[in-house]
């Protein structure tokens, strides 16, 4: 059996934290190996549990997610990159064109994509899984 996938999830509003914990928790091929609701926060927890994908809110209680991905790149190159969906309630333009720019392999929009996100990530999972057997 494979290894599941290492979800860490960047999220102020703790309702919606709660969903999609649960979402991630109906999964198998899931694993949520943490959180954060401050951009201080989630870079620490990153940096020390490694996952293997990132759930990324724009708007922080402090901070904003997109600073989080624009600190991130700076990390080490050798070091395998968390696959990231930035989940936003601002679908907006420059917000996708940003979150591109830095990384984000899918931009979703929280109030009519909320069910897609556990597809995007069991999807991210298999890709991760084909990778490892190449």
């Amino acid at each position: 059996m494979n290894s599941p996938l290492r979800v860490f999830v960047i999220e102020d509003s703790p309702i919606l934290l709660e969903r999609i914990a649960e979402a991630i928790a109906d999964q198998p091929s899931l694993l949520l190996v943490g959180t954060a609701d401050c951009e201080r926060e989630a870079l620490q927890k990153i940096r020390s549990l490694k996952p293997e994908a990132l759930v990324v809110d724009i708007k922080l209680r402090e901070g904003n997610g997109l600073n989080v991905l624009a600190q991130l790149k700076w990390e080490d190159e050798h070091e395998a990159k968390p696959r990231i969906v930035v989940f936003t309630n601002y679908p907006r333009q420059e917000y996708l064109r940003n979150s591109k720019q830095l990384g984000a392999d899918y931009f979703l929009d929280k109030s009519t994509q909320f069910s897609d996100l556990p597809k995007v990530l069991i999807g991210l999972s298999d890709d991760e899984q084909a990778a490892a057997r190449a």
